[in-house]
């Protein structure tokens, strides 16, 4: 992999970290939220070369770190969040 690609992949990481959380309202709006953020993020790594796949975790809201006040806002305790898992180069699919 060239050094100026693993440049230009931090900063679309970077760049799409940036862009401020929007959960569309609708197919007219675009999607930034973690699943649509991350399909950008998928999509500018492969034109760099890079192998990618979109993954799922589960979280509990209850188990992280946030301050109290955070919990006075109505949720549902169990969530997903999606990310991108970056295959590095020369190693294989596993």
């Amino acid at each position: 992999m060239k050094k100026e690609n693993i440049k230009k992949a931090i900063q679309k990481f970077y760049e799409i970290r940036d862009i401020p959380y929007h959960i569309p309202l609708d197919d007219k709006e675009r999607n930034f939220d973690c699943e649509g953020k991350n399909r950008g993020f998928s999509r500018e790594l492969k034109k760099l070369g890079y192998q990618t796949r979109e993954r799922v975790g589960l979280i509990r809201w209850t188990e992280q770190n946030f301050p109290k006040e955070i919990f006075e806002v109505p949720y549902e305790n169990e969530s997903s969040h999606t990310f991108t898992e970056v295959l590095l180069p020369g190693e294989k699919n596993g």
